[in-house]
């Protein structure tokens, strides 16, 4: 099994909170190879195995931290909130993804620093200060994008030095590639 591979398609996804269905398919297709799958009334994906002994329960979270659709200015631009927890500070200019209707890419943006007050230049951006700029108009915004939609900060899964790698996500997805790869080698 190369766990590089496993971690690049499980971090492929968005998979915010609320909205993991795509990522429990990823997911599911590794489980399946090792037990029975389903996926309860709240969402959790399921896979139970055969065997002998006691039972045990691996477990993990398989979504990610992402922002919610709040509201459509009426210059179109998107205001959000936090769905989990982003670290606001390095917010402000990030490319996004806005899972809406259509995919839809944006950038955060905020008051330029020569229009902001002395209070506010050296605070971080809150995430519900913040806007997105999609570059449509409100009324194509609002036909695109609903209040609820989901937006995912972009970024590329990247191998580092030394057979390590970054990539968002990794705080859940790599704990459901361990269970993954422990699943791998209790079969063998």
């Amino acid at each position: 099994m190369d766990l590089s591979e496993v971690l690049q398609q499980l971090t492929d996804g968005a998979g915010v909170s609320g909205a993991e269905v795509g990522t429990a398919k990823v997911i599911e297709k590794y489980l399946s190879k090792y037990g029975k799958t389903y996926t309860d009334r709240l969402g959790n994906l399921i896979c139970e195995l055969d065997g002998e002994g006691e039972p045990f329960l691996l477990s993990a979270h398989m979504d990610r931290v992402g922002m919610i659709v709040t509201y459509i200015t009426d210059e179109g631009f998107l205001r959000v909130d936090n769905c989990g927890r982003i670290d606001n500070r390095t917010l402000c200019a990030q490319q996004v993804t806005v899972h809406a209707k259509e995919e839809l890419k944006g950038v955060v943006i905020s008051t330029p620093p020569h229009l902001q007050g002395a209070d506010t230049k050296r605070k971080a951006l809150n995430t519900n200060e913040a806007l997105i700029d999609i570059g449509l108009s409100a009324e194509r915004a609002r036909e695109l994008v609903a209040l609820g939609d989901r937006v995912t900060v972009d970024s590329a899964f990247l191998s580092l030095a030394g057979d390590r790698f970054a990539c968002h996500a990794f705080d859940d997805r790599a704990g459901v590639a361990s269970i993954i790869y422990a699943l791998e080698i209790l079969r063998e």
